[in-house]
This record gives structure tokens, C-alpha cells and sequence, in this order.
């Protein structure tokens, strides 16, 4: 792909931030939603190329969560990061090898892990999600 600033075919910097972002617990507090970007940006200039949003919806527990110690209810206190992820597909749908890498898919995703705390109980949620996309599927910025 053509940066429009470097005016120069680049390849991309894949180690941006993760940007994570609307975390909500739901009423019940048996789900965690919340949303992650993941950029692909030029290895020359850092302008940012491609992007991509996963949004994840995460179930904390197959039950409601007990009744808070609390008369208000349930104070969240969320904490989710989130690591940029990638890889080839390199077996075809058939299970042999792709020789050339010209024809090898290029996935870029998310690992995210997250923690989901009670501020007045001792409800306690935590694990990991992930996601991932081809790259040819990710949105253009240019």
C-alpha cells in the first residue's frame, strides 16, 4: 500500500497501542462488553494506514452475580488491556502448505485480558478474548 505522506510504497509498523474502549458490565453482571482498534500504521512516518474495530462480548458468568454487601449495588471497577496479535495462514484449506507467500493470508487481531472487580464485594471476574481479521478485510484511512 501507497503511504500518502512518505509517497512511498511501505510496509506497516504492527506494533501500535491497542486502543480499548466502552467497557460495560451488563445489569445482571453476567456479561462484559467492550470495543478494541487496532491499527496498521506506516513503518516510515507513523501515519496511520489501515484500522480495524473488534468488539467483543465477553460472558463473565452463566448465572446472576449474587446481591451486593452494598445497599447501592454492584460499583464495577473494570480493567481490560489488550496486545496487538498476528499471523499467516500458511495450509491451504486442504492442509498443505502455501510455498509462496504471495498467496499466504495475512491476519492481524487482538488478545485482550480482562479483570472485573466489585469495589464492595468480593465478586471477582477475569480472563482472556481474542479476535482477529485478514488483513484485506481491514478498513482503509487514506
Amino acid at each position: 500500500m501507497r503511504c500518502s505522506s512518505c509517497n512511498k510504497f511501505v510496509s506497516y509498523d504492527t506494533e501500535v497501542d491497542v486502543d480499548v474502549s466502552d467497557e460495560e458490565v451488563s445489569e445482571d453482571g453476567t456479561q462484559l462488553t467492550f470495543s478494541a482498534r487496532r491499527v496498521l500504521a506506516c513503518a516510515e512516518c507513523g501515519e496511520e494506514m489501515k484500522e480495524a474495530s473488534f468488539e467483543f462480548d465477553v460472558e463473565l458468568s452463566a448465572t446472576e452475580a449474587p446481591a451486593c454487601k452494598d445497599e447501592s449495588g454492584h460499583d464495577w471497577d473494570i480493567d481490560v488491556s489488550a496486545t496487538p496479535n498476528e499471523r499467516r495462514e500458511t495450509k491451504d484449506r486442504k492442509g498443505k502448505p502455501i510455498k509462496l507467500a504471495r498467496y499466504q493470508t495475512q491476519y492481524y487481531g487482538v488478545d485482550a485480558s480482562y479483570s472485573v472487580k466489585c469495589r464492595h464485594c468480593d465478586v471477582d471476574y477475569s480472563g482472556t478474548a481474542s479476535d482477529e481479521m485478514a488483513a484485506s478485510s481491514m478498513d482503509e484511512l487514506q
